[in-house]
């Protein structure tokens, strides 16, 4: 309420209700803000309420109160960010829940796997389906761990709504989620139907023998992972990457990027290394990340506050990850996905809530999207079928 007390959380279906309808006028109104290019009237409780725990606040552009004179953005306003840090925190204790059962599981499941053998292929793919979500609560954690900075990062950003949920959570990151579930799928069934050698021999991008010259394996490779660290390490990536790319160009460019680099590594990957067999979307994540550092160049400007910060974390853990791997890396692949999500990047505009992507872009969008969903496809009736 006024006083900074703790306000108590709607009921579900009632949160929407807290958005106002009626117009407003800063020149008449005491509090309010625009929505969408609209003013709308408000008070200051229904303004506290929303901020802590309504969605729509991605939407908001400016705010006024009576200690702003006039239109200001809403991250100058402390209670304003007070209540958003509320809802932060209320992700935050999320986090911890799902980190914590994480870690109390794992033992767990290892002791059931090695006491009942017959169980292990449940308990991978339970383990399986955990892992992204805890490791991404992990690294929420991380970033939420100081909720005040972290709101006046995403409510500075207010010509970015979707910066707000970029960090957070959830609308950004489903598309990364399906392409990592059908990674998971992939993997799984390959597992059961082929055992792990032969999933990788079906699939991989072979350089040597009759299957270096089977092209569709530059398509299959892409979706097949070796082990539970190398699918653990690249879904974990996507969730970063992608959800970051979504926010800021697109679904579209999100599949764009990701189909271009991914085949680019796979070209990249026949080209320079003459030996031995790749398997991994490794070339389509570093794709990603080449695409944003290009991108984040070009539309500074338009970056959400915090964004370098956060995003040059994400770039150490991967290098320090992929040092201490280093022998075994396809670096031909990364190279490959890395300068084609780069020049990417130069073409793609930034993503704007309040109008379409171009029309070449959606059309491009929808090829790489095909373009994924044909290579799971394909290498699910490899496997089955083959």
């Amino acid at each position: 309420m006024s006083d900074g007390t703790t306000l108590s959380k709607p009921p579900r279906a009632l949160r929407h209700r807290l958005v106002d309808v009626r117009p407003g006028d800063p020149a008449t109104d005491a509090y309010g803000y625009v929505m969408r290019g609209k003013p709308r009237a408000s008070t200051r409780e229904r303004m506290e309420a929303m901020f802590a725990t309504s969605e729509q606040v991605a939407a908001i552009e400016r705010v006024w109160t009576p200690e702003t004179g006039g239109l200001a953005d809403p991250w100058t306003v402390p209670w304003i960010v007070e209540a958003h840090a509320r809802r932060l925190r209320r992700g935050v204790a999320r986090n911890v829940v799902i980190v914590l059962l994480g870690l109390l599981a794992a033992p767990g499941l290892l002791w059931v796997a090695l006491r009942f053998p017959e169980t292990r292929g449940l308990v991978f793919a339970v383990a399986l389906g955990a892992t992204p979500w805890v490791f991404a609560a992990s690294v929420e954690l991380f970033r939420l761990a100081n909720p005040r900075r972290a709101s006046r990062d995403l409510l500075a950003a207010p010509a970015l709504g979707q910066a707000l949920e970029a960090w957070t959570g959830r609308p950004f990151r489903r598309s990364s989620l399906a392409l990592v579930v059908g990674w998971a799928v992939v993997m799984g069934v390959g597992l059961v139907a082929r055992g792990h050698a032969g999933a990788i021999e079906a699939l991989a991008l072979a350089k040597t023998g009759p299957a270096a010259h089977e092209a569709w394996r530059w398509a299959t490779a892409t979706t097949m992972h070796d082990g539970v660290l190398h699918l653990w390490f690249n879904a974990t990536s996507m969730l970063v990457l992608g959800a970051a790319t979504e926010a800021l160009a697109g679904r579209a460019a999100l599949g764009l990027v990701f189909a271009v680099a991914a085949l680019a590594g796979s070209a990249a990957s026949v080209a320079l290394l003459h030996h031995g067999a790749s398997v991994g979307a490794s070339g389509g994540i570093v794709g990603l990340l080449g695409f944003l550092v290009v991108h984040g160049a070009r539309f500074h400007d338009r970056l959400p506050p915090g964004f370098a910060r956060r995003f040059g974390a994400n770039v150490v853990f991967l290098g320090v990850f992929s040092l201490a791997l280093l022998p075994y890396l396809d670096h031909a692949a990364h190279a490959g996905g890395l300068v084609a999500g780069a020049l990417v990047g130069l073409v793609v505009p930034p993503r704007h809530a309040a109008t379409p992507d171009p029309r070449w872009l959606a059309c491009a969008g929808a090829w790489g999207w095909a373009a994924v969903a044909a290579s799971l496809a394909t290498s699910l009736a490899v496997l089955l079928l083959g």
